[in-house]
């Protein structure tokens, strides 16, 4: 099923005709893997994605600081990223996450300039290139607390409307110059990976774990509509992104939270699925290992895939950090490590790290068994008292960890046969 509707409401396509839909059919070759196909099938389905020309790797401040940063912090933590990388042209990045900018509690906030704890964010772009670290950094783009035009907004019907903050409608044309600004800034600035997040929930109010039920519960709940009410959901999402892009140029653009097949050609960096976890090892076992089986035939086709960070933390083995880093590795897949000084002393130098990351990329499946045979014992089920142990009012109290990680069942991976049938989109 297709859903055509402007929003929650049918489209209003006037004389205009749709195309909903381009069929593509395949046959799988003789002997051809069923993952070999997949990849080949999203290759028929996206000719043109935008892929990074080096394998894409580095740190991210979130799991082990939890918004509670400074220019001075990421600096310390850049530092030890760029220590702990291998020579040679392809830099590490290293993105910097909330709370760089004047926000609230809600992750909204201005993205014109940074905060007190961030005084000169082109300087800190400048200190962190010269350092030998690409500055990548966060954004959410269609969330603000910007006292923004009435016409800018969603009506009172949007989903989201009951949680703070001011959603912007991406079909009005302003909203859209507002967000291109907002981007050529940070690139201006001299960041060269951006990382924008939240959008699919901020326009449809729903989580991606929600639209399962999809012949039933849709996308997005009904009653409300774009402002624009001539074009469907998937044309103005697909106009955002484009407008992302091309305000981004050079720049890396990382999507989360975004949809994978309208990003494809789009962005060069595409999350697999939800947060992994700094205090949760089942959490990142689900949302990073599993999501990487799922979406690696879209990896090198669609787009390079984003399985998020390694989270490294004591309570969490190493024997499982050390698996799910060399599956990310040698996978080629886009990963991230905090900028941990425990990791530094636990393992330093990480040789094997900087040889899986010039390892050419594996087939998906024998990577994902061989890391999911490396634990020695149980990774389902860790300690159960570490589920309760954090919550998100201690993390923002400055708390400060060292993140996390996880490994998953992988048994789900491209289970059905295609050899021999022929598959259609």
């Amino acid at each position: 099923m297709l859903d055509v509707r402007c929003g929650g409401l049918e489209v209003q396509l006037g004389a205009r005709r749709l195309h909903a839909a381009t069929v593509h059919e395949l046959s799988s070759r003789p002997g051809e893997s069923s993952f070999a196909f997949a990849r080949r099938f999203c290759g028929v389905l996206c000719p043109n994605p935008r892929l990074p020309a080096q394998p894409v790797y580095g740190g991210n401040d979130w799991y082990s600081r939890y918004g509670n940063i400074t220019a001075e912090t990421v600096r310390s933590d850049a530092a030890v990223i760029r220590e702990l990388s291998p020579a040679g042209d392809n830099l590490p990045s290293y993105v910097i996450d909330v709370g760089w900018f004047p926000a609230d509690e809600h992750e909204a906030g201005l993205f014109d300039r940074g905060n007190a704890g961030f005084p000169d964010m082109p300087g800190l772009a400048s200190q962190l290139q010269s350092s030998g670290v690409k500055p990548g950094i966060w954004m959410r783009p269609l969330q603000t607390t910007k006292d923004a035009p009435q016409f800018w907004r969603f009506g009172p019907e949007h989903p989201p409307a009951n949680v703070p903050g001011v959603y912007l409608d991406p079909s009005v044309s302003e909203v859209l110059e507002h967000v291109r600004k907002d981007i050529a800034r940070i690139v201006d600035w001299g960041y060269r990976v951006i990382k924008h997040d939240f959008s699919t929930y901020d326009i449809l109010g729903r989580w991606g774990r929600d639209m399962g039920l999809a012949m039933t519960l849709g996308v997005t709940s009904g009653g409300w509509a774009f402002a624009d009410r001539t074009r469907t959901t998937a044309e103005i999402i697909t106009d955002f992104y484009s407008t992302i892009q091309a305000a981004a140029g050079e720049a890396q653009v990382i999507g989360c939270n975004t949809i994978g097949h309208l990003a494809a050609g789009h962005f060069e960096m595409q999350r697999t699925g939800d947060d992994t976890s700094g205090y949760r090892w089942e959490r990142t076992r689900i949302m990073g290992v599993n999501t990487v089986a799922f979406r690696m035939p879209q990896h090198g086709t669609f787009f390079c895939a984003d399985a998020d960070c390694v989270g490294l933390r004591s309570e969490i083995p190493w024997e499982y950090n050390r698996a799910w880093l060399e599956l990310l590795g040698r996978s080629s897949e886009r990963h991230s490590k905090p900028p941990s000084r425990w990791l530094r002393s636990r393992w330093n130098p990480l040789s094997r790290w900087t040889e899986w990351i010039r390892y050419p990329r594996a087939s998906g499946v024998s990577e994902v068994r061989r890391a999911k045979r490396r634990p020695t014992t149980d990774v389902r089920f860790p300690d159960r008292r570490l589920r309760a142990r954090r919550n998100w009012e201690r993390r923002k109290s400055g708390e400060l960890c060292r993140p996390h990680i996880c490994m998953g069942s992988m048994q789900c991976f491209i289970r059905s046969e295609c050899n021999g049938r022929k598959v259609r989109s």
